[in-house]
């Protein structure tokens, strides 16, 4: 959690300093807000403890946000039951916020989502 935070405050230009003093911050957060430290809780680690289930993980390429790196990482985490998607000119979130945007990658990441639910029903 602190690198992918750190990776993203970075990328969005805050100052070292600011990310210095933020990162702890932010884990604070979680645990009041979730009851979860965020360490205990990284989706690298817990990804096995549903390795018997089938797995869709769908990362837009050029996501500023959250490298694409961590999800070749949660891929690698996750095993042979992961699949990963990668949507080339997809950001962050490119979905519209009802889901029925006509954007090119909205249509792509519901056309990956169908196509990966065919294969387990």
């Amino acid at each position: 959690i602190d690198k992918m935070i750190g990776q993203g405050m970075r990328l969005m230009e805050f100052p070292d300093a600011l990310i210095q003093v933020f990162v702890p911050f932010s884990k604070l957060a979680m645990l009041t807000v979730y009851g979860e430290w965020p360490a205990s809780a990284s989706p690298q680690r817990d990804i096995s403890k549903i390795i018997d289930r089938p797995i869709f993980l769908l990362h837009g390429v050029m996501d500023q946000q959250i490298p694409v790196a961590n999800a070749y990482d949660l891929k690698e985490a996750g095993g042979d039951n992961v699949q990963l998607s990668l949507i080339e000119e997809a950001d962050h979130l490119i979905f519209t916020q009802n889901g029925l945007g006509d954007n090119p990658e909205d249509e792509i990441y519901r056309e990956k989502i169908l196509e990966f639910l065919s294969t387990i029903y």
